[in-house]
C-alpha cells in the first residue's frame, strides 16, 4: 500500500473509496496520521482529547463516520482507552480517559481498529482499486518518472568547464 503515502495516489484512492462507500477507512487512518504528525506540538492532554475525538468520530457504534469493524474490535479499542469493558463506549467522555504518556500509547489504544482497517483495505477495496485505469495510469507515470530520475543520476549533470580566471591587473 505504498501509494497511500504518495499524495496523488492517496487522492485517487480516496476518490475511489467514495464510490465504494469505504472512504471512512482512509479518513480514520489519515486522522491518526495527522495526530501523530501534530503530536510534537501538542500537550499530552491535547493528544488524549484528540484521540477521544477520533474514537467518537470513527469507532463507536453510530459514529458520524463509523468504520466498518466487528463489535469485538470496537470493544477492544474501548477497553484499551478506558481500561474497562464495563464502560459504555457511546457515553465515554474525555475526562473518563487516562492521559496518554505518549503518542505511542494512543496508537496502542487504536491498534485493533488500525489492524482491522488495514486488513479491510488490503483484502477488499485495494485489490479493486489496483485494477482501475486511474491507478494504473498513475503507476505507469510514477515508474516512468522513477526510471528517468535513475537515468539522470547515472548520467549526472552536464559537466561545464569552470570560467577562466580573471586576467591579472
Amino acid at each position: 500500500l505504498f501509494a497511500l503515502s504518495h499524495e496523488v495516489a492517496l487522492q485517487l484512492y480516496i476518490n475511489f473509496a467514495v464510490t465504494e462507500f469505504t472512504v471512512e477507512n482512509v479518513q480514520f487512518l489519515n486522522a491518526l496520521s495527522r495526530l501523530v504528525q501534530d503530536s510534537p506540538d501538542m500537550t499530552l492532554v491535547e493528544i488524549s482529547k484528540q484521540a477521544h475525538v477520533i474514537f467518537k468520530t470513527f469507532v463507536v457504534k453510530g459514529a458520524k463516520v463509523q468504520v466498518n469493524m466487528p463489535f469485538s474490535v470496537m470493544q477492544a479499542v474501548t477497553v484499551n482507552m478506558a481500561g474497562s469493558a464495563e464502560v459504555d463506549a457511546e457515553r465515554l467522555t474525555p475526562d473518563m480517559l487516562p492521559i496518554a504518556n505518549s503518542i505511542a500509547d494512543v496508537l496502542t489504544w487504536f491498534e485493533p481498529a488500525i489492524d482491522e482497517v488495514v486488513k479491510l483495505i488490503e483484502l477488499d477495496s485495494w485489490p479493486r482499486f489496483a485494477q482501475t485505469a486511474e491507478y494504473n495510469t498513475f503507476l505507469n507515470l510514477y515508474r516512468a518518472d522513477a526510471s528517468m530520475n535513475r537515468k539522470t543520476r547515472r548520467i549526472g549533470a552536464p559537466q561545464h568547464s569552470p570560467p577562466p580566471p580573471p586576467p591579472p591587473p
